[in-house]
C-alpha cells in the first residue's frame, strides 16, 4: 500500500529512508506520486527464494526470470512500467544508497529474509535521485538493528501433475517419450542467520547476516507442457516439434551422393536410411531432453554486516559491508560432433576400416568396400553418454558503504556518505563444445594391427595419442576417444568486470524555524541541497575460445573498457500552502531540481525536474498531481564505443540469394539499396552470399550523436482515508509516460529483422537498420577481419527517433478489521494498462501477445491478500488471489487465427500459515499455484531452432507459473 498513506512506521527505525520522491528529511507533505510498499511480512507469505520473485508480482513491474534463461547470467534486475530491465531505467536503492554501477545492479544480491521493506515508487524519479531514475526507484530498506540471534530455514519444491496436452499428443507422435503423471522436483533450500547486539548505552549498533540458498535444476522434460519445443508452420499450420539431425545413433553419408544412414539402435553394425520425417518414424532426436533446463540449478552465499556508532547528537557514524558469490551452470545438448566440423569437405574414410561391418562397407564405399580406397564422408553424432554441453556462470558482488549524518542547529539534518562496490560476472565454456576437427580426421583413420583397430597416425607415429572413433554403431561411449576427441579443452571465459564509486553530500532543513512559511500554513518551508559524484568503470573480456564457440566458427578475442564520471548538484523545496483550515485541510507544493554533468554524453550537461502538488480539502480525500521531466544519461558501455570483429555463422545476406542454389532475397531490392556499397546488379545473387566460416559482424559501434533519453511523467490521483471506516485507504492513480530519444542497442539479429520489414514499414529506425550493412567494393559483407573498413555488418548503440510510452492507472488498498479473536487484513494492489508503446511495439496495442508485440502484455493485473492474524501474533493464516487478463495473438490485429490465438483470463491461488510457538520458534507453510493450474502454450513459429517469444519454452515465464504448485516448509527461531 502507499506509503504517504499508511500509519504503519512503526517498523521503520529513524534512519530509514523513506521514498516518498524526496531526500528531505522528515517531510511534512505526503508522497505526491504513488508508491507501493511490500512489507517483511509480505516477502515471508509469498514464499520467496528471490527478491525477483516478490517484485515480479507487482502489477507495476513486468517480470523478467533470468534462471529460466538458458542464455543469461542470472543477473536480476527491475523492469518498471515495461521500459526494460537491462536499459538501467530503474534505479535500485539500498537503503536510499545505490545498489551499485550498471553492471553490478542484481537484486537478488540482497537476501529476503533481510528485508524489512521494499518501497517502489514509479513515475520518474530523477530530479531527486539521479538519471538513472527514469521509470521510478525501487529502495530496499534492511533489518539493520538485530538484537540477539535469528535463524531462519525453509525447504520448498514443486508439486505438480503432468497432463496430456498439445505438446505431448505432438511429441507422440513424433515417437518421442513425454513426462505424466505426479512428479516431486525443484528442491530449494535456504538458511538465514542474523546477530546483532548493541553497546554503550546503545550508541554503537553492530550486526551481521549469513545466507546460503540451493536450488536444483529443473529440465524442460520434467513437464508436460515443455516435452518438446513446440513448433507451427505459420498461422493454423501443422504442429511439430524441435528437433536435431544428430542422434546417439549417428547420421552418416558419403558426400558423393549424400545419402543419410543411421546406425541400428540395436547395437548391431547395420546401416539403414536416415528417416528424416515428422512423424512416429523419424530419427532426429527431441531438441528438448533432459540436457535443457527450464530452471537452472544455482548456490548463493551472502555475507554481511552493519554498523552505527552516534558519537555525539551531531555526528552518526554508520557503515556496511556485503557479499555475494551466485553460482549456475547452464546444460545444452550432450557432447556432439556436427557436420562440417572439419570444413565442408569433411573426412576421407579408408574403405578397409575394420570397425565398419561389411554391409556398412559396401553402403558408403560401394565396389571399393574392404580397399584401401578413400571415401569422402561427413557425419554428426550425438554421444549420449558423454558429459553433457556446460556453461558455468558466476557471479561475485561486493559492496561497502561509510557516512556520518547527524542533525545540527535546530532545523538542519546532513548526510555525507558513500558507496563502493565491485562485481564480477563471469561464464566459462567446458570442452564439449569443441571437438577437434583434425583429429576426427585422424581417429577415423583406422586400420587393423594384429586385430586390432588401430589409427594409422598411431602406426606411422605422426600422433601416439590417437584413439579409433567408432561412429559405426550407437551409443558409443569410450572415455578414451572422448578425451581425444575433445582434448581442445580451452575453458574461454567471459569476464564483466564493473567498479562503482558513488559519493553524496545532502542537507536539508526546516526553514519554519526562522519563520520562513505560508500565512495560512503551520508548517514551514523545507528544503534540501544536495552533491553527488560518481565514477563507474566496467571491463568486458572475451576469449577467442569463447567467440568461437559460442558463433561457431573462428573468431579473435575481444576487448572492451568503459569509463563514466557523474557530477550533480540538486535542490528540493516542500512548501505548505494551507494547512488546518475550515475550507481546506491541506494544499502543499513542492519541487526539485538537478544539474548533471556526464562525461561520456555528446550533449554532457543536461536538467531534470519535478513539480508536485496535493490538495485536501478534508482530512479523508486528498488529491494529488505530480509533473516529471527525467533524462538518462547513456551507460557506460552504451557511450563507450569499443570496436571489435567476429564471424557469424547465424547470419544470411539479405540481399543475396537466400539460398545456396537461389531463391528470392529476404529483403527488398529497395532496402538493400540503402546499405552503402550495394550493387543493384548483384541483387539476388549467389554471389554475395555468406561464405562457410560466415560474414562478419562489428561490435561495438556508438552513434556520435548519441545523447540522454528522455522522459515526460505525469501522474494524478486521489487517496481515501475515510474517519467513518477507520483502518481503511483506498488510492488510484493515473499515469502517463512519454519517452523520446530512447537509447537503444540494435544487435545482428535486430538490425536483419529491421531491415528485412522495411519493405512494409519504411520507418527511419528501419532505415538506420539497413545503413548498417557496410559493402566491400564487391559488395560482399566478408573479407579481411582484422580491423576492416568495409565488408561487415555493423552493430550500433544510438538514440531512436520513434516516440514510445505507456498510460494507465494504479489502484491500491489496505483495511484492517478487527474481531474478538484477532485481526483481519486485506491489501489490494491492481494496474490498468491503457497503451505500452516500445520499440518492439510500436503500435501500444495492449490486451495482444506475440507478432509484433512480444511477451504479453495483460491490461489487468492484481493481487489481493486476506490475512487473519490471531491474537498476540500466536497464528496467522493468508490466501492470496493473483490475477492476469487475457490476451490474443498480435496476429489478429491483420488476419484471421483460429489455433492458439488467444491466453484466457489467469487466477493463481496462494495460502500461507504460520504459528508461533512460545514467542521463539515459528513454524509455517506455504502453498503457491493451489490448484496446480497449468500454464498457457504458445508454439514458436517457423522451423528447427527458431525462438518463440517465449525462447525455448511454450509458455509465457514473465507472468505465469510455467513449473506447478509450489510448497514451502519454513522455521524462523529466536534466541
Amino acid at each position: 500500500m502507499d506509503t504517504g498513506d499508511r500509519e504503519d512506521r512503526a517498523e521503520t527505525s529513524p534512519n530509514d529512508v523513506i521514498v516518498t520522491g524526496s531526500r528531505i528529511v522528515n517531510p511534512n507533505l505526503a508522497s505526491a506520486a504513488p508508491v507501493q510498499a511490500v512489507s517483511a511480512q509480505e516477502i515471508k507469505l509469498s514464499g520467496a527464494v528471490n527478491i525477483e520473485d516478490v517484485l515480479n508480482r507487482l502489477p507495476q513491474v513486468v517480470p523478467y526470470a533470468p534462471q529460466a534463461d538458458d542464455e543469461g547470467n542470472g543477473t536480476a534486475r527491475v523492469n518498471l512500467r515495461n521500459i526494460g530491465g537491462s536499459g538501467n531505467a530503474a534505479l535500485i536503492l539500498l537503503d536510499g544508497q545505490r545498489l551499485g554501477g550498471q553492471v553490478a545492479a542484481d537484486v537478488n544480491s540482497i537476501p529476503p529474509a533481510l528485508i524489512q521493506r521494499v518501497d517502489v515508487l514509479t513515475g520518474g524519479a530523477a530530479a531527486v535521485y539521479g538519471p538513472d531514475a527514469l521509470t521510478g526507484v525501487v529502495n530496499f530498506i534492511l533489518k539493520k538493528d538485530f538484537e540477539g540471534l535469528q535463524i531462519d530455514a525453509n525447504y520448498g519444491f514443486f508439486n505438480h501433475l503432468n497432463r496430456d496436452n498439445i505438446v505431448t499428443q505432438t511429441a507422440r507422435s513424433r515417437g518421442f517419450p513425454t513426462p505424466l503423471g505426479w512428479t516431486n522436483d525443484g528442491g530449494r533450500a535456504t538458511i538465514n542467520v542474523a546477530a546483532g547486539k548493541r553497546l554503550f548505552d546503545d550508541r554503537l549498533s553492530l550486526s551481521g547476516y549469513f545466507s546460503y540458498r540451493h536450488t536444483d535444476n529443473l529440465p524442460y522434460n520434467s513437464r508436460s507442457s515443455q516435452a518438446c519445443h513446440l513448433l507451427q508452420a505459420g498461422i493454423d499450420g501443422a504442429l511439430s516439434c524441435d528437433t536435431s539431425i544428430y542422434s546417439r545413433y549417428g547420421y552418416i553419408y558419403n558426400l558423393n551422393n549424400r545419402v543419410a544412414q543411421i546406425n541400428a539402435s540395436d547395437g548391431s553394425r547395420t546401416f539403414r536410411p536416415y528417416r528424416n520425417t515428422q512423424d512416429a518414424t523419424t530419427d532426429r532426436q527431441n531438441r528438448m531432453d533432459d540436457s535443457y533446463q527450464m530452471l537452472r540449478a544455482n548456490e548463493r552465499y551472502n555475507a554481511g554486516g552493519f554498523l552505527s556508532f552516534k558519537a555525539t547528537d551531531w555526528a552518526e557514524f554508520y557503515g556496511s559491508y556485503m557479499f555475494t558469490r551466485n553460482t549456475s551452470q547452464g546444460t545444452y545438448l550432450p557432447a556432439t560432433i556436427g557436420e562440417q566440423t572439419n570444413g565442408a569437405g569433411g573426412y576421407q574414410l579408408n574403405c578397409n576400416n575394420p570397425l565398419m561391418s561389411a554391409q556398412q562397407a559396401q553402403v558408403l564405399c560401394g565396389a571399393a568396400a574392404g580397399t584401401s580406397a578413400t571415401v569422402p564422408i561427413d557425419f554428426g553424432y550425438r554421444f549420449q553418454n558423454y558429459p553433457t554441453r556446460t556453461i558455468d556462470y558466476q557471479q561475485i558482488y561486493n559492496r561497502a558503504t561509510f557516512g556520518v549524518r547527524g542533525d545540527f542547529g535546530g532545523a538542519w539534518h546532513y548526510d555525507v556518505g558513500g558507496v563502493w562496490a565491485k562485481s564480477l560476472v563471469k561464464s566459462a565454456i567446458n570442452r564439449n563444445w569443441a571437438p577437434s576437427g583434425a583429429n576426427i580426421a585422424k581417429a577415423l583413420n583406422v586400420v587393423s594391427v594384429n586385430g586390432v583397430p588401430t589409427c594409422v597416425s598411431k602406426v606411422n607415429g605422426t600422433d601416439p595419442n590417437c584413439v579409433p572413433l567408432d561412429i559405426f554403431r550407437g551409443d558409443s561411449s569410450d572415455p578414451a576417444v572422448y578425451q581425444y576427441i575433445f582434448q581442445y579443452a580451452p575453458n574461454g571465459p567471459r569476464r564483466n568486470v564493473g567498479y562503482f564509486f558513488d559519493v553524496q553530500a545532502n542537507i536539508s532543513g526546516d526553514l519554519g524555524q526562522y519563520g520562513i512559511r505560508s500565512p495560512l500554513a503551520t508548517d514551514g518551508a523545507q528544503v534540501s541541497f544536495g552533491a553527488e559524484l560518481r565514477r563507474d568503470i566496467a571491463n568486458n573480456f572475451t576469449s577467442a575460445d569463447y567467440n568461437t564457440i559460442i558463433q561457431g566458427t573462428p573468431n579473435p578475442s575481444s576487448f572492451s573498457r568503459g569509463t563514466q564520471t557523474a557530477k550533480e548538484l540538486a535542490a528540493e523545496l516542500q512548501l505548505p500552502l494551507i494547512q488546518d483550515k475550515s475550507w481546506t485541510h491541506l494544499l502543499g507544493f513542492s519541487g526539485g531540481y538537478r544539474a548533471s554533468n556526464y562525461d561520456t554524453s555528446s550533449r554532457p550537461f543536461f536538467s531534470t525536474w519535478k513539480l508536485e502538488g496535493t490538495w485536501a480539502p478534508v482530512r479523508d480525500i486528498r488529491f494529488r498531481v505530480a509533473r516529471n521531466f527525467a533524462s538518462r544519461a547513456p551507460g557506460v558501455f552504451e557511450a563507450t564505443q569499443n570496436i571489435n570483429f567476429s564471424r557469424s555463422l547465424n547470419f544470411v545476406d539479405i540481399c543475396g540469394a537466400s539460398t545456396a542454389a537461389g531463391g528470392a532475397p529476404l529483403a527488398s531490392l529497395a532496402a538493400c539499396q540503402l546499405q552503402p556499397g550495394f550493387n543493384p546488379a548483384s541483387y539476388g545473387s549467389t554471389s554475395i552470399r555468406c561464405p562457410e566460416a560466415g560474414c562478419i559482424y562489428r561490435n561495438g559501434a556508438v552513434d556520435p550523436a548519441l545523447g540522454p533519453q528522455t522522459a515526460n511523467t505525469l501522474t494524478y490521483g486521489l487517496v481515501l482515508t475515510p474517519r467513518f471506516l477507520p483502518r481503511f485507504s483506498f488510492s488510484v492513480d493515473h499515469y502517463e509516460i512519454r519517452y523520446t530519444n530512447q537509447i537503444v542497442g540494435l544487435d545482428q539479429d535486430t538490425l536483419v529483422a529491421n531491415c528485412v520489414n522495411y519493405a512494409t514499414d519504411p520507418t527511419e529506425l528501419n532505415k538506420i537498420s539497413c545503413q548498417q550493412f557496410v559493402r566491400n567494393g564487391n559488395g560482399t559483407l566478408y573479407g579481411n577481419i582484422n580491423n576492416p573498413n568495409s565488408g561487415y555488418v555493423s552493430s550500433l548503440v544510438l538514440n531512436v527517433p520513434n516516440r514510445i510510452g505507456t498510460t494507465g492507472y494504479d489502484f491500491q488498498a489496505h483495511y484492517d478489521l478487527p474481531v474478538s479473536t484477532g485481526t483481519l487484513a486485506a491489501d489490494f494492489n491492481g494496474g490498468l494498462v491503457n497503451s505500452a508503446r516500445s520499440v518492439s511495439n510500436q503500435s501500444g496495442s495492449v490486451g495482444y501477445f506475440g507478432d509484433g508485440v512480444g511477451n504479453p502484455i495483460p491490461k489487468w493485473r492484481h493481487n489481493l491478500r486476506t490475512t487473519f492474524t490471531g491474537q498476540d501474533g500466536l497464528f496467522q493464516i493468508s490466501a492470496n488471489w493473483r490475477f492476469i487478463s487475457g490476451t490474443q495473438s498480435g496476429t489478429l490485429r491483420r488476419t484471421t487465427q483460429n489455433t492458439f490465438a488467444r491466453i484466457p483470463d489467469y487466477s493463481y491461488f496462494d495460502l500461507a500459515a504460520n504459528v508461533n510457538i512460545a514467542k521463539r520458534m515459528t513454524l509455517g507453510v506455504i502453498i503457491n499455484n493451489v490448484l496446480d493450474k497449468d500454464p498457457p502454450i504458445i508454439p514458436a513459429r517457423g522451423g528447427n531452432n527458431t525462438y518463440s517469444i517465449n525462447g525455448w519454452q511454450n509458455s509465457p515465464v514473465n507472468f505465469y507459473d510455467i513449473y506447478g504448485r509450489y510448497i514451502q516448509f519454513s522455521v524462523t527461531t529466536k534466541f
